[in-house]
């Protein structure tokens, strides 16, 4: 019984050793690790802090030399990727080639009247970069051929009435759901996913007549979420209520143009809810696409999509700064004042842009020669969560936090409304209409202390001067 005891004593030592082995071996390849991470991080770091030298060093070397400085000064904040595309899932792409399925779908008791373009027209009007005026070709031009567009059109008879549609508790949904599924034999919808984040990247419901219920309007997919094709599923999708006849073939682009804008996460400029005089910008400098329907996308919303070059955002950090910037139906190009320098992410906070608009690309035909020049645009892009845990533009005409009355907080804004563009010799500053921060009622009055100074515009570019009084 002892010599048992004793072999059994050796066996546990044995068994106890072996494990320990085990443990002292995993605690090694531990460390190691541990270290390999730490060693790593710290090269990361070290190449994190030489660059932050590095634009720390150049930012307070043109803070010296700026009194009569011309170069292009750039601010050290981090680049915006696209703020609107980070805001929820399943957003439509602004960046590579998207292509669009867009149905024109009429029903039995409300069809399309007499001389509607042919699905070939339709096709050549909206996804041709070739054809002028048309929406592929505005896309290009905004994105500065970051992003194109093309897209296939289908004609769709509806199964039910226009009013059984209407009658349903989501007829959108409804509608979609059948012409997608009607066509599912003959579209293989996984390849309209040019992201591969699982949402078919957008499609159009173009609806005959002039319903209210099917008024123009961007959608998000959120009833039938279950529902797919060919493994990916709908998320943003647009009801066009312009009519596809050729007489009004620029409406019918335009409306494209804005309501796209939307599914890449644009938000609406205008005032909510006014029947008169509802546009957030006026006069000869206050056009926008995601406005009043008519231009080009400022730079603002260029910004917001990621289409302007890192190099060609000049942000304005203190002192005196002279910046050239090209034009931005061109190249691109912008400066943009932040209220606080210092925040994490300047792109989603209060700031004034500058920008120069000439009379070439989208606003070839909206202003002359003559009338082209610059303009400042006050922003705001606060963002915020939900409550469905969202992330959104604090300041949307749907936010709790958006005053009813539209005199408060707006996304977009132009300091100097109803006015021409700014010229060579003109000043803004704290005396032009609206050159003002927010406070804390919503109302623009916090002087902001900035001067901003049109010295010269000439061959295509603008030269501008920033200063600061404080």
């Amino acid at each position: 019984m002892e010599d048992k005891k004793k072999s059994y004593k050796k066996l546990l030592i044995l068994l106890a050793g072996i494990v320990l082995c085990v443990f002292l071996s995993s605690l090694v390849d531990s460390q190691l690790k541990r270290v390999t991470q730490e060693n790593a991080s710290v090269q990361e770091n070290s190449v994190t802090t030489e660059s932050s030298t590095d634009s720390s060093t150049e930012a307070t070397t043109e803070s010296t030399e700026t009194e009569e400085d011309t170069s292009n000064a750039k601010g050290t904040s981090s680049f915006s990727d696209g703020v609107a595309q980070t805001l929820e899932e399943g957003r439509t792409p602004a960046i590579g080639t998207v292509p669009v399925l867009f149905f024109v779908v009429d029903f039995s008791d409300m069809t399309f009247e007499d001389g509607i373009m042919s699905t070939d027209e339709i096709k050549s009007t909206l996804f041709d970069e070739n054809t002028e005026g048309s929406f592929a070709r505005f896309i290009t031009n905004a994105s500065y051929g970051k992003m194109h567009v093309t897209g296939e059109v289908y004609r769709y008879t509806a199964r039910e009435k226009n009013t059984d549609y209407q009658a349903d508790s989501n007829g959108y949904e409804k509608l979609a759901m059948e012409v997608l599924d009607n066509y599912d034999d003959e579209i293989d919808y996984s390849q309209y996913d040019s992201n591969n984040d699982g949402y078919i990247d957008c499609f159009v419901l173009n609806i005959a007549g002039s319903d209210n219920y099917w008024y123009g309007s961007q959608f998000t997919w959120y009833d039938n979420y279950e529902y797919s094709v060919d493994g990916v599923y709908p998320s943003r999708f647009v009801i066009d209520d312009a009519q596809p006849l050729d007489y009004d073939s620029e409406y019918y682009v335009q409306e494209m143009c804005h309501e796209f804008g939307h599914c890449m996460g644009l938000e609406d400029y205008y005032k909510p809810d006014v029947e008169d005089d509802y546009d957030a910008m006026h006069g000869i400098a206050g056009t926008e696409m995601m406005d009043e329907m008519t231009g080009d996308y400022s730079s603002y919303s260029k910004l917001m999509l990621g289409w302007i070059d890192e190099d060609k955002i000049n942000v304005y950090t203190g002192g005196t700064q002279t910046y050239t910037i090209s034009s931005a139906q061109t190249e691109g190009g912008c400066i943009l004042i932040p209220r606080n320098a210092d925040a994490d992410n300047i792109y989603e906070s209060e700031f004034m842009l500058v920008e120069y608009n000439t009379s070439e690309g989208n606003l070839e035909t909206t202003i002359s020669d003559a009338e082209s020049g610059v303009r400042v645009l006050h922003c705001e892009s606060e963002v915020f969560e939900d409550e469905y845990g969202e992330k959104q533009f604090k300041y949307n005409m749907f936010s709790s936090y958006y005053d009813k009355s539209n005199e408060g907080i707006q996304i977009l804004k132009m300091v100097d409304d109803d006015s021409d563009y700014k010229k060579a010799g003109d000043v803004i500053d704290d005396t032009s209409i609206g050159m003002a921060w927010y406070d804390n009622d919503q109302k623009a009055t916090v002087a902001t202390g900035i001067t901003i100074t049109i010295d010269e515009i000439a061959e295509g570019q603008a030269t501008i001067t920033v200063s600061s009084n404080s």
